[in-house]
């Protein structure tokens, strides 16, 4: 376990006393990387895998989301591992009419720790972002790419676990 203290200083406080102080404690000691290492997780599915390979730029890696539905996936959770309740669809979408005009975006899902499932819809997240087909909740408009997928779980003690999938082609130079 740790103790953090975070303390405030307004901009107008000029002196040494601060203006609010907020202690936090964790409930759990960060893991060993022994411990770490010996820490399962779940995994795509091999058919969501294939997915994304079958989608994926040859150029860029990045996986295209052209469709009118959410972006389907599915999971295995392995005896002993950890399942994952949370899922984050992070990518790129154009803005303009070049590959450079071309904004961020996160999508997400939360589920219940039996599900091994999941379909994640667009979401709208501001006035100018045109990434979704027919507003929140539907599929990706033309020229959206996903750049990784990861799944989230937390285990009894509060510690926070991500296992991520990064679409990205890489050059590795002879």
């Amino acid at each position: 376990q740790s103790a953090w203290t975070f303390r405030y200083f307004l901009t107008a406080n000029t002196g040494a006393t601060p203006d609010a102080v907020q202690v936090y404690r964790t409930r759990a000691r960060a893991l060993s990387i022994a411990e770490l290492r010996s820490t399962r997780f779940a995994a795509l599915s091999s058919a969501t895998i294939n997915t994304i390979v079958a989608n994926a730029s040859a150029t860029t890696g990045n996986m295209a989301l052209e469709s009118t539905a959410p972006f389907n996936f599915a999971w295995t959770v392995a005896a002993g591992a950890l399942p994952p309740t949370r899922s984050v669809l992070t990518g790129r979408y154009l803005t303009g009419v070049t590959a450079t005009s071309a904004a961020s975006f996160t999508d997400s899902l939360s589920f219940d720790l039996s599900a091994r499932a999941g379909a994640i819809g667009c979401s709208t997240q501001n006035t100018s972002d045109t990434h979704c087909v027919g507003g929140t909740g539907g599929g990706f408009k033309l020229g959206s790419t996903a750049t990784a997928l990861g799944l989230s779980a937390t285990d009894t003690l509060g510690r926070q676990f991500q296992s991520q999938y990064a679409t990205y082609a890489l050059t590795i130079a002879n």
